[in-house]
């Protein structure tokens, strides 16, 4: 069986969770007996795949530090294109059985002599939703129109043409039928998996790493939805409370860096707050282990596989009660959810955690828990079961 997978992103150019899944998607398919293929901007072979990758000549990888302007979000379009007449000339040329796209607004324009199978991870539509609702300035305009427009009817586009559609959550898959008219029984859930570690040892983490206190820790891109901004006021105000033997740290990178720096300054965080950007998987799941608290407060996912990640290396899940986050947070048994946007209920949220060694340790023994029925051999599991209905 050999599958061409098409994707924005890919190891080592990670910047999320699409790359994420498929840094242990693919080696644990290849494993299982699938020869697999990958066409991407940037990258390099995991597991002996084979590789095709272009150079991005638009800022489509979202390590760039702005927003994109006009001229950008018309190189964007371009690139995809570029993405889409590569994969289709492969597939042309040589002998695939199936192609697999990751996003399906990055593969409208795939001509496809085999079947194609589109992993939706978020949607653009829902995407411009969130944008909405922490739209503050002209800024953002580009990246909303994208969304609600261009991006919709890619997403179509691709949806229109996918013999099989696999959501990361079940709210993905109601977003399809909702958004797109996608039929429910056409997708199958398949989420992120997580590789538990067996054995953790925070102290020896923090040491490595130069951190003495109870750590904070939030790990994704820098973008508006995740709205990063909530977790640096609330860790403000906890200070306010009295509680600040603390340290912070913001893991990725992205277009409100800046932003979120100046903040921090004027908030007067910057003595107990690091903005580490990108790091590589060995530091990232060091810092892990290190961390106290995971805070997500994003007001849109997919199914955030930093988010089981933290859970399965010992730290304490905060994060928005938002319907994604609540197919995997059950609050006050595996973690703590509040309201989005409420910053008195973040602050109680990390208050509690950060002071009470009881509720930490029954969080923390339920959330590893959960962590470990999420694994990528069951996920590779059911893509090859999809991959042989479509062939026979």
């Amino acid at each position: 069986m050999r599958v061409l997978i098409v994707t924005r992103e890919y190891p080592p150019a990670s910047e999320g969770g699409i790359s994420r899944r498929l840094a242990n998607l693919v080696p644990m398919l290849m494993d299982k007996g699938v020869d697999v293929g990958v066409v991407s901007f940037g990258g390099t072979s995991l597991a002996g795949e084979r590789t095709y990758f272009l150079d991005a000549q638009s800022p489509i990888l979202y390590t760039h530090s702005s927003e994109p302007s006009v001229t950008d979000a018309a190189s964007v379009l371009t690139d995809i294109w570029r993405l889409d007449g590569y994969a289709s000339r492969i597939l042309s040329h040589e002998s695939y059985d199936l192609v697999q796209v990751e996003e399906p607004v990055f593969g409208p324009f795939i001509s496809s002599p085999v079947p194609k199978i589109v992993t939706t991870h978020t949607t653009q539509l829902g995407e411009f939703k969130a944008l909405l609702g922490v739209f503050n300035n002209a800024r953002q305009v580009i990246r909303l129109m994208f969304s609600g427009t261009v991006g919709w009817a890619f997403d179509r586009l691709c949806l229109r043409n996918a013999d099989a559609v696999v959501a990361v959550g079940q709210t993905i898959r109601t977003e399809l039928q909702r958004f797109y008219g996608v039929p429910h029984e056409k997708v199958r859930v398949i989420p992120n998996g997580v590789n538990v570690p067996s054995r953790l040892n925070k102290a020896q983490a923090k040491k490595e790493i130069g951190v003495e206190n109870f750590l904070f820790l939030y790990a994704g891109r820098l973008v508006d939805r995740k709205r990063v901004e909530d977790f640096l006021r609330a860790l403000s105000m906890l200070k306010h409370r009295g509680f600040d033997s603390f340290s912070a740290l913001v893991v990725g990178a992205g277009p409100t860096k800046e932003n979120l720096t100046n903040l921090a300054q004027r908030l007067r965080l910057t003595d107990r707050l690091r903005f580490t950007g990108y790091v590589d998987d060995r530091l990232f799941f060091r810092l892990l282990e290190a961390a106290d608290v995971f805070v997500l407060p994003s007001c849109y996912e997919g199914h955030p596989i930093s988010l089981i990640e933290a859970m399965a290396y010992g730290c304490v899940p905060v994060a928005a009660s938002i319907p994604q986050i609540r197919e995997i947070i059950r609050t006050s048994q595996n973690g703590i959810t509040y309201p989005v946007g409420d910053l008195e209920s973040l602050t109680d949220a990390l208050f509690d955690v950060a002071t009470d060694a009881g509720l930490r340790s029954s969080i923390l023994s339920a959330s590893r828990e959960s962590a470990m029925d999420l694994s990528w051999s069951a996920a590779a599991n059911e893509y090859i079961k999809i991959y042989r209905a479509l062939v026979g």
